[in-house]
């Protein structure tokens, strides 16, 4: 296909234009995009506002957005799975392949990683993408392009389930209620966990959550939250989110075991709680301690071939 398409872009810190560039040709392994929703994650908002996120840093003009979903409208030679007009989600990381960590299915921490977004990769906030048709995974008939868009966050709120070890019987505490916070608690009560309480400070964002399933809400900005989730007189087994790290949250944890799933931790001391008591630990210890980074290395999501199960599990539709 020939022709130009807008294209969004980062012109600097807190500044974004149109610009127009070439329609992408697909490669013969590749089909050709036209993209319908691309979601804005947190990391997007962090470069817009501040420039970069750790060791990468944005050089304008820069392109933003890595969670997209739209149709298909062109593909490449060798490409049999894929055809016209079939609606996709992508995933927004393209890995080698044959390094360890591929090769154990572990593609999240590959070294070399390629990321939509990700400084100086840039990202879909585009009309057209031109992708590796084996990291377009095709939607079911009743699933959106938007819910399509979805599965990236939702992909992440899983695989950070999934390390805890997420079970029936279970008491889990989500910090912050944006969209990895509610993708958490989507993905924890589809994995059976009997409670999961999140804490937030806007009403609006606790508001949704217990629309979306939450057994409780916190708001910390009112209430004081370790003393809240240690009011509600169960268990916690697992907790999930940045916000335990920058609170030296105190909560008895009864495997002691914490999920962070950050943007970029800027630290090189946490403190964990086993018994209501902070202690300083090393993060780079932290791992074994039961502290589980989620997104450990590059930040790429964990949805090859589990889409339609996260699909099945969670009702997208909801957010």
């Amino acid at each position: 296909m020939e022709g130009k398409m807008k294209v969004a872009v980062m012109n600097g810190i807190g500044k974004m234009g149109y610009t127009t560039r070439d329609i992408p040709t697909p490669k013969d392994d590749e089909v050709l995009v036209k993209l319908e929703y691309v979601g804005i994650c947190g990391s997007d908002m962090h470069y817009y506002e501040t420039g970069a996120i750790g060791h990468y840093v944005v050089e304008p003009p820069f392109v933003l957005g890595h969670e997209p979903g739209g149709t298909v409208v062109e593909v490449g030679k060798k490409v049999t799975h894929l055809k016209v007009g079939d609606r996709v989600a992508l995933e927004p990381g393209k890995t080698c392949g044959h390094c360890k960590f591929c090769r154990e299915g572990k593609y999240n921490l590959c070294p070399d990683v390629v990321f939509f977004a990700t400084p100086p990769v840039d990202g879909v906030f585009q009309e057209y993408v031109a992708h590796e048709a084996a990291l377009c995974f095709k939607l079911p008939d009743n699933v959106s392009t938007l819910e399509g868009a979805l599965i990236e966050p939702l992909a992440v709120g899983f695989h950070a389930a999934n390390q805890g070890g997420a079970h029936a019987g279970q008491t889990a505490v989500v910090m912050g209620a944006g969209c990895i916070g509610l993708m958490s608690m989507m993905a924890l009560k589809s994995e059976g966990v009997s409670h999961v309480y999140v804490v937030d400070i806007m009403q609006a964002r606790l508001d949704k959550a217990l629309e979306l399933g939450a057994d409780g809400v916190i708001n910390g900005k009112d209430q004081n939250a370790v003393q809240a989730v240690l009011e509600a007189g169960r268990r916690v087994c697992y907790i999930f989110g940045k916000p335990l790290f920058q609170c030296g949250l105190s909560v008895r944890c009864e495997q002691g075991r914490f999920i962070v799933i950050p943007l970029c931790l800027q630290t090189s001391c946490i403190s964990i709680a086993y018994d209501g008591s902070a202690v300083p630990y090393p993060l780079g210890e932290a791992r074994y301690a039961g502290v589980q980074e989620s997104e450990t290395g590059n930040p790429c999501c964990y949805f090859r071939r589990r889409h339609v199960c996260y699909l099945i599990r969670v009702n997208l539709k909801q957010m």
